[in-house]
């Protein structure tokens, strides 16, 4: 995605979380030219937003499912399970990792 189409769309080159140093337009360029195809793919491989915090890309994991639909058409239902195993595979991640307090993940 070139800087200058950035700079024309404001809402390209937004932070999607003040914790991560990406901007949206690195996930739709991962969809668009990467061939990112899931939500897991997106939060972990393209932008390796789960690692960086994972309960913040857990919370990313709707906006990114938006976007897959939107750009590849990925179905309704498939976006919601995408987005549903992503954060259930955080919350036992985070959950083993003893870092779950009462009812946060």
């Amino acid at each position: 995605m070139s800087p200058r189409r950035v700079r024309r769309c404001r809402s390209l080159g937004a932070g999607r979380s003040p914790l991560f140093p990406y901007i949206w337009a690195e996930a739709v360029h991962a969809v668009r030219h990467e061939v990112a195809q899931t939500v897991t793919d997106v939060l972990e491989r393209r932008i390796p937003a789960r690692f960086l915090d994972s309960r913040a890309a857990a919370s990313l994991a709707d906006q990114v499912g938006k976007l897959l639909a939107a750009e590849r058409r990925v179905p309704a239902h498939e976006v919601e399970r995408q987005v549903e195993q992503f954060v259930a595979d955080v919350h036992r991640e985070r959950e083993a990792l003893g870092l779950v307090t009462g009812a946060t993940a």
